[in-house]
Protein backbone atom coordinates (compact mmCIF):
# COMPACT_ATOMS: atom_id res chain seq x y z
CA UNK A 1 0.00 0.00 0.00
CA UNK A 2 1.46 3.45 -1.03
CA UNK A 3 2.90 6.06 1.89
CA UNK A 4 0.50 8.66 3.22
CA UNK A 5 1.12 11.44 1.14
CA UNK A 6 0.48 8.83 -2.42
CA UNK A 7 -1.91 9.03 -4.83
CA UNK A 8 -3.57 5.77 -5.89
CA UNK A 9 -5.82 5.50 -8.80
CA UNK A 10 -9.28 4.85 -8.49
CA UNK A 11 -8.88 1.09 -9.64
CA UNK A 12 -6.07 0.34 -6.95
CA UNK A 13 -8.65 2.16 -4.40
CA UNK A 14 -11.81 0.17 -5.76
CA UNK A 15 -9.19 -3.53 -5.34
CA UNK A 16 -7.92 -2.18 -1.61
CA UNK A 17 -11.93 -1.20 -0.61
CA UNK A 18 -12.71 -4.92 -2.10
CA UNK A 19 -15.29 -2.92 -3.85
CA UNK A 20 -16.64 -2.40 -8.10
CA UNK A 21 -15.46 0.43 -9.42
CA UNK A 22 -18.41 1.99 -10.55
CA UNK A 23 -19.48 1.65 -7.01
CA UNK A 24 -16.02 3.63 -5.65
CA UNK A 25 -17.49 6.17 -8.55
CA UNK A 26 -20.53 6.31 -6.66
CA UNK A 27 -18.89 6.96 -3.56
CA UNK A 28 -16.50 9.68 -5.36
CA UNK A 29 -19.92 11.63 -6.55
CA UNK A 30 -21.82 11.93 -2.76
CA UNK A 31 -18.30 13.24 -1.83
CA UNK A 32 -17.85 10.54 0.68
CA UNK A 33 -14.44 10.13 -1.36
CA UNK A 34 -12.23 12.62 -2.07
CA UNK A 35 -10.49 12.17 -5.94
CA UNK A 36 -8.63 14.02 -8.29
CA UNK A 37 -7.68 13.93 -11.80
CA UNK A 38 -4.40 13.36 -12.88
CA UNK A 39 -4.18 13.46 -16.13
CA UNK A 40 -6.28 11.07 -17.63
CA UNK A 41 -6.59 9.00 -14.22
CA UNK A 42 -8.88 10.11 -11.10
CA UNK A 43 -6.33 9.13 -7.72
CA UNK A 44 -7.47 9.24 -3.81
CA UNK A 45 -5.00 10.32 -1.61
CA UNK A 46 -4.52 6.94 0.26
CA UNK A 47 -4.11 8.18 3.78
CA UNK A 48 -8.04 9.44 3.25
CA UNK A 49 -8.71 6.31 2.08
CA UNK A 50 -7.22 4.10 4.93
CA UNK A 51 -9.56 6.52 6.73
CA UNK A 52 -12.57 5.41 4.97
CA UNK A 53 -11.82 1.70 5.63
CA UNK A 54 -11.47 1.97 8.98
CA UNK A 55 -14.24 4.16 9.46
CA UNK A 56 -16.34 1.43 7.39
CA UNK A 57 -14.52 -1.09 8.97
CA UNK A 58 -16.04 0.04 12.50
CA UNK A 59 -19.40 0.89 11.77
CA UNK A 60 -19.83 -2.46 10.07
CA UNK A 61 -18.79 -4.21 13.80
CA UNK A 62 -21.14 -1.69 15.37
CA UNK A 63 -24.10 -2.89 13.35
CA UNK A 64 -23.11 -6.57 13.72
CA UNK A 65 -22.88 -6.02 17.25
CA UNK A 66 -26.43 -4.55 17.55
CA UNK A 67 -27.06 -7.41 15.51
CA UNK A 68 -26.15 -10.01 17.79
CA UNK A 69 -28.02 -8.06 20.50
CA UNK A 70 -30.96 -7.60 19.67
CA UNK A 71 -30.88 -11.68 18.32
CA UNK A 72 -29.55 -12.64 22.19
CA UNK A 73 -32.48 -10.64 23.46
CA UNK A 74 -35.35 -12.20 21.12
CA UNK A 75 -33.58 -15.33 21.61
CA UNK A 76 -32.95 -16.00 18.09
CA UNK A 77 -29.36 -17.89 18.74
Amino acid sequence: MPTETEMISAQDAAEFLNVSYPYLVELMKTGELKAVKIGRSLCINSAELRCYKDAAMKQRKATLDELVKLSQELRLG
